[in-house]
């Protein structure tokens, strides 16, 4: 649908992990109900001290991870990680000030892959990044006969 992260994805500019921690956030974000249009119905009746309408564990939940996500990743990381609406060169040159497109895509694009790294971190931790064997010296392994 021209998201974004989509176009990251699909042209190899940020990894697997990086995707799926940038789709938790959208997602947490957009089940907490902050996606909302901002329309009101105008033929809606209000009611002052009427009754309210419950909030479902599900949204609920949504915004606890939003919230913690955002405060994981911080306000200047965070800024970058809502601009679901905004094109990667509009926020170049919004935040950063280039006035070139090339290089307003390119300083949102370095500020998107930093955000979804510490995004990343936050939902999944920090893995292994290698497998280390160490032995004594001179020391052989043996294949036993079974």
């Amino acid at each position: 649908d021209g998201h974004v992260i989509e176009r990251l994805r699909n042209r190899d500019a940020i990894s697997g992990d990086l995707y799926n921690a940038g789709c938790q956030f959208y997602s947490d974000w957009y089940h907490a109900g902050l996606a909302s249009s901002g329309v009101i119905d105008p033929s809606r009746e209000v009611v002052d001290g009427g009754q309210s309408k419950g909030v479902s564990d599900r949204r609920l939940a949504a915004m606890t991870r939003w919230q913690r996500a955002v405060q994981a990743v911080g306000k200047v990381h965070s800024l970058v990680l809502i601009l679901h609406e905004m094109t990667l060169e509009l926020y170049g040159r919004k935040y950063h000030g280039y006035k070139a497109p090339k290089q307003a895509v390119q300083a949102a694009q370095t500020s998107l892959i930093n955000a979804l790294t510490e995004l990343d971190y936050h939902y999944y931790g920090q893995r292994k990044a290698r497998t280390v064997a160490a032995h004594v010296a001179g020391y052989r392994p043996n294949i036993s006969a079974s």
